[in-house]
């Protein structure tokens, strides 16, 4: 099962990039994953209405 909202890397090393840039080369020859990854984030909700209360919650700490 896929999961996750892309490909990442942690260290700016060549071998993290490297294997990143593998993995989304492999995610774009496989067509299912690619749309499933594409559907997957423009579904997730990124309006400032979905945090607000996160960073509010942080303002009101201070």
């Amino acid at each position: 099962e896929w999961q996750g909202f892309g490909i990442r890397f942690n260290n700016a090393s060549v071998g993290d990039i490297h294997y990143s840039v593998s993995r989304a080369v492999g995610v774009y020859a496989d067509t299912k994953h690619l749309l499933w990854m594409r559907r997957h984030m423009m579904n997730i909700d990124h309006s400032w209405e979905s945090v607000i209360e996160n960073y509010m919650d942080v303002y009101y700490s201070l």
